[in-house]
């Protein structure tokens, strides 16, 4: 990995940053982040995408305090909403997903005609039961686990639109 990982401002391991950073490099597209709190995975995001767009909801304004003087990310996007109901025009290659797993579902079908390809989640085994239905409804395909971190991939050959 590119970037130093600093555990202080993420709850994500280092396995996991890796695996997240390496996904995003070897990807094309925008990143949609859904969940910041100080920035630690926005900034392996954000380093990954390079000069990709990176847009990055959570529903509190806070300090990006895993940031360093360095970073100057002039294709990042901070929005404050909540993620559930954000509405956002463009479409994005990948999400990286990591809110309270409560709200886990409303988060994804907020946004699931925004993205074209592929949804990482964090903490997969407090929301496995939510990505459990869509994998069986073959909305959603598993691609890795690394830890706690669950990277999936579309699937365009689902019917139905309900979820």
């Amino acid at each position: 990995m590119n970037i130093i990982f600093n555990r202080q401002y993420t709850k994500i391991t280092e396995d996991e940053a890796e695996t997240l950073y390496n996904h995003v490099k070897n990807t094309s597209g925008d990143i949609l982040e859904l969940g910041r709190l100080w920035g630690g995975s926005t900034r392996i995001i954000c380093h990954a995408a390079n000069t990709r767009n990176v847009v990055s909801v959570d529903i509190k304004k806070r300090q990006l305090k895993a940031f360093t003087k360095d970073d100057n990310f002039k294709n990042l996007r901070i929005i404050t909403a909540d993620a559930r109901f954000v509405n956002l025009q463009e479409s994005f290659e990948t999400v990286f997903i990591d809110v309270k797993p409560d709200i886990i579902h409303e988060n994804i079908l907020n946004i699931w005609n925004n993205v074209t390809t592929y949804f990482i989640f964090h903490d997969y085994i407090k929301i496995k039961n939510t990505l459990d239905k869509f994998l069986i409804m073959e909305k959603l395909k598993t691609l890795s686990l690394t830890d706690d971190l669950l990277i999936t991939k579309k699937c365009f050959t689902s019917t139905g639109t309900k979820f």
